[in-house]
């Protein structure tokens, strides 16, 4: 009875090493199951890249990324089996879970082909997903259903508005002080343009006063840089040209001037008013 059944099961070993070895899968992990995950879990979708009985090879891999609200696609890559046949691995991470037991469905995919091999559509695949924990863990006090979201301690908002207060007025004590600078610097630039000080230095003679024209007269050379003549007007105007609107009073006092200073005849203009006319011009335009 022994050497029969020694004899069978040597029969039996011999028939199975005679049967062809199956196909490995040399380069694709196991076949995913479609049960028992949860967040953070793993899948990888094995897609096998045929169309109509033939290869079939994607232009493109789908991009890593996430895909809706429940996954993140982190690789896609192609291997071969042992069979020498092309598969799409598409892995998977769950960044979601839901609230009870359910059936979910990775997202389809669509890949068109290299050249001409049109599009293969890959349909979703299912799998059921777990709760992180179940809603009800214990009948006990205390351990039952899942509490909600705790709110953080609120905080006295009376020290914050505070120093909100405090910053405001700093930045705006500083913006004053800014300010004030800069239209005491203007006003102090200002006081030192030539018609300006002319007008300081007027104020202390007559209008019929020699030294009343003299002294307009070197606020206009100050002012063109040179000395101003009747024939030179132009070139006073070319770098000072607020002053155009008065182009006809300046040319009359500059042949005034010629007549005081070379024949000494008495000037007939009114130099204080035409001064006042010329600080109000340089106050509003000069730069």
């Amino acid at each position: 009875m022994m050497r029969r059944l020694c004899a069978c099961l040597l029969a039996a070993c011999s028939a199975c090493l005679a049967l062809p070895p199956a196909a490995t899968a040399e380069g694709l992990p196991p076949a995913p199951r479609t049960f028992g995950y949860t967040i953070g879990d793993i899948l990888v979708q094995q897609v096998l890249l045929v169309r109509d009985g033939k290869d079939f090879k994607p232009e493109s891999l789908p991009p890593p990324g996430r895909v809706g609200r429940s996954f993140w696609r982190r690789d896609a890559r192609v291997a071969k089996d042992a069979e020498g046949r092309s598969w799409l691995l598409v892995e998977y991470q769950i960044i979601n879970a839901p609230p009870a037991l359910e059936m979910w469905f990775l997202p389809p995919l669509q890949l068109k082909g290299a050249g001409a091999a049109g599009m293969l559509d890959v349909a979703p695949w299912r799998f059921s997903i777990g709760p992180l924990t179940p809603p009800e863990a214990f009948n006990a006090q205390g351990l039952g259903a899942m509490r909600d979201d705790l709110l953080p301690q609120a905080k006295p908002l009376a020290p914050l508005a505070q120093r909100m207060w405090l910053a405001s007025g700093a930045l705006a004590v500083t913006l004053l002080s800014w300010v004030t600078a800069l239209l005491l610097r203007r006003r102090w630039l200002r006081g030192r343009l030539p018609f300006a000080r002319a007008l300081r230095d007027l104020a202390r003679l007559p209008d019929d006063a020699p030294q009343a024209w003299r002294r307009l007269q070197h606020a206009f050379n100050e002012a063109a840089g040179q000395v101003v003549r009747t024939d030179n007007v132009d070139q006073l105007l070319a770098r000072v040209p607020y002053l155009a609107p008065e182009r006809s009073a300046i040319e009359k006092f500059c042949r005034e001037t010629s007549a005081l200073f070379f024949s000494g005849a008495a000037p007939a203009g009114d130099v204080h008013a035409l001064a006042r006319r010329l600080g109000r011009l340089e106050r509003r335009y000069a730069p």
